[in-house]
């Protein structure tokens, strides 16, 4: 069945990017309406200002020309400031001098510019750091399985990003690795299950739109010769990861063949928050007069249910600057064995931002430490711990949390797997180190 015959692929498309239609087996999908929009956005070389709502979490991508040139808001973890400590090329307290500057300067500066004025940072690691905050911001927006999203053409007078424009694609694949669990995967693919991995367009493009490398490649001819999707998430991607992520790239940025579904009563319409696609010059894509009248309907159907685009509101910089100063202070009074007052501070940022779970877990895990480590406030630590670990599960602190929580109830399995996490994702946490050494003796 492997080596049956496969019909002839399109030619490539002659655009920035596929203008395929949409695939009614995902519109359900909050994330991939996003993709769907991301996409339609960078083909239509638009420039504005993209919101999107997730969980409390406020994400506003600005795009010149298609291309993401700017994000802010998302989550504390993401900041320009943490991602260059987290590399090294940045120490907290260069961190928390800058951010005591910018308050000085009631926020009028972004973090960038004043790290520049006051020579902490060299122009070319700042420009690369922006590039790769860009890409891990929007590669977040796909850590949610549920949000919202709004588009507003708008001329934001942000400029584009030194070097060559970030392309849509990529960070999606970027975001599918990092954010997408194995349960995610598969329902993402559960209409594809007993279907072959099918292109609709041609591979060549699809793999340099995707950056897939020589590697990739590889794998993707090894994922053709399966009899179904199915069987490759149940073996070959099983072990190899890499593939599931890459069939679920082209799923959601409609390069996969998907079965044929029944179109739904007018009383049940899919429902997606994105633009609507207008064709390109020279498109492929093929006329209504070149379809099906069942394939006519349903792109109709599509097109009827679109909700109109909201505006997009302000993001709340002052109250942003203010949390992230209290957050900074916190963690000086925690490392100084001030819990007491670290908890305040804590506490201080998290109401700032009640979005970002991160705060309100420092602010708990302050308060456990001052009280001897009640048991009213280790409760309420183990329930936060894992809601912030929903919201970001790549924050070294919350496995850390859940470590230590693991090992005063001699949990030591779990302790360990949450430990090696923890120092995964933070080399600097020495005290994961520690623990994991006494654990393994």
């Amino acid at each position: 069945m492997g080596s049956q015959q496969r019909p002839p692929e399109a030619p490539p498309p002659t655009g920035l990017t596929p203008a395929p239609e949409p695939s009614p087996g995902l519109q359900h999908r909050s994330d991939y309406r996003l993709v769907r929009t991301l996409l339609t956005l960078q083909s239509d070389c638009a420039t504005g200002t993209l919101r999107v709502d997730a969980e409390g979490v406020l994400t506003v991508v600005r795009l010149r020309d298609g291309h993401p040139v700017f994000v802010e808001g998302g989550l504390p973890a993401d900041s320009l400031g943490r991602l260059l400590v987290a590399r090294g090329q940045l120490t907290e307290a260069t961190l928390a001098l800058v951010e005591e500057q910018r308050m000085l300067m009631q926020g009028r500066l972004r973090f960038g510019e004043v790290a520049r004025q006051l020579g902490a940072i060299e122009e070319d690691i700042l420009d690369a750091a922006l590039r790769d905050q860009v890409r891990a911001k929007l590669a977040r927006c796909l850590h949610w399985e549920r949000s919202q999203h709004a588009f507003q053409a708008e001329e934001h007078g942000i400029e584009a990003l030194p070097g060559e424009p970030l392309a849509i694609e990529p960070l999606l694949l970027t975001g599918i690795a990092r954010h997408f669990t194995a349960q995610r995967i598969q329902d993402v693919l559960a209409p594809t299950w007993h279907e072959p991995v099918e292109l609709r367009s041609d591979l060549r493009w699809v793999a340099e739109r995707l950056g897939l490398n020589a590697d990739d490649q590889l794998l993707f001819a090894e994922m053709r010769k399966a009899i179904s999707i199915g069987q490759l998430l149940c073996g070959p991607a099983y072990r190899k990861p890499r593939m599931s992520q890459i069939i679920v790239a082209l799923a959601i940025t409609d390069q996969l063949r998907m079965p044929e579904l029944e179109v739904p009563e007018e009383s049940g319409p899919f429902v997606i928050d994105a633009l609507e696609r207008t064709p390109r010059p020279n498109s492929s894509r093929a006329s209504n007069q070149d379809m099906t009248p069942a394939t006519v309907a349903k792109i109709d159907l599509v097109r009827r249910s679109m909700p109109p685009i909201q505006e997009v509101g302000n993001l709340p910089g002052k109250d942003k600057l203010l949390a992230d100063s209290a957050f900074l202070q916190g963690k000086e009074l925690l490392r100084a064995g001030e819990h007491g007052a670290a908890a305040d501070a804590f506490r201080e940022a998290s109401n700032l931002r009640p979005g970002a779970r991160e705060y309100a877990l420092f602010a708990a895990w302050s308060a456990y430490l001052s009280t001897g480590r009640a048991q009213k406030w280790r409760d309420m630590l183990v329930e936060l711990c894992e809601k912030t670990l929903e919201q970001d599960r790549l924050l070294a602190f919350a496995h850390h949390v859940k470590g230590q929580l693991a090992l005063e109830l001699n949990d030591y399995t779990t302790a360990r797997d949450a430990f090696t996490r923890a120092l995964e994702l933070d080399s600097a946490d020495d005290e994961a180190r520690l623990r994991l050494t006494k654990l393994s003796h």
